[in-house]
């Protein structure tokens, strides 16, 4: 992101407390963005190939702590695989670390000291489903949470995060798809 205004409008961590409350959102993609979240959709998908083919975008944010580490998922319509056991999935997924944590400005509470880093392994829900094969560990790839950093990535594919080792550690997560999830399909019908 080079918008300097959004960026410095990102530094404020009750911003990131506020989304994270708020819970998962859709937007369409087609309507004017409603708020910083969706001009970051906007941001991240216009010119990719991946926005275009969109029926819109799932967002949320994440704030990790020294909590453990994140377990293995894949992303997917949670509705529709607990009510069907139908594995509908994401075209394709972001991670977005807009918050400097590493700045002077940064509050001492929410400085990364170590981990919070993505884990992506090219395994997908058609080799396990249900649970993370460990004997594939050593095919993970470890993406660092810098600071303007945007990871696209294939979010059908296992992933998480690791241990944030003290601090907090701040992210942007955004799914474009191809359906409209379940949770929102019902409240827009």
């Amino acid at each position: 992101m080079t918008d300097q205004s959004k960026l410095n409008k990102l530094q404020d961590s009750k911003l990131w407390e506020d989304c994270v409350a708020s819970g998962s959102k859709w937007w369409d993609g087609k309507s004017k963005p409603r708020n910083i979240w969706e001009e970051l959709n906007q941001n991240i998908w216009n010119q990719r190939l991946e926005g275009k083919d969109a029926i819109g975008f799932e967002y949320w944010c994440d704030v990790f702590m020294d909590n453990g580490p994140g377990t293995w998922h894949i992303d997917k319509d949670e509705v529709a695989f607990e009510q069907s056991d139908k594995l509908i999935t994401p075209i394709m997924g972001a991670m977005y670390y807009g918050f400097n944590h590493t700045s002077s400005s940064s509050s001492d509470n929410n400085r990364i000291i170590g981990g919070g880093h993505l884990h992506l392994i090219n395994a997908d829900f058609r080799d396990n489903p249900l649970e993370f094969d460990v004997v594939r560990k050593d095919e993970i790839v470890e993406i660092s949470p810098d600071f303007n950093r945007v990871v696209i990535f294939n979010s059908s594919k296992w992933h998480r995060v690791t241990r944030v080792t003290g601090g907090k550690r701040y992210a942007f997560v955004s799914n474009v798809n191809s359906h409209v999830p379940e949770v929102f399909a019902k409240k827009q019908g």
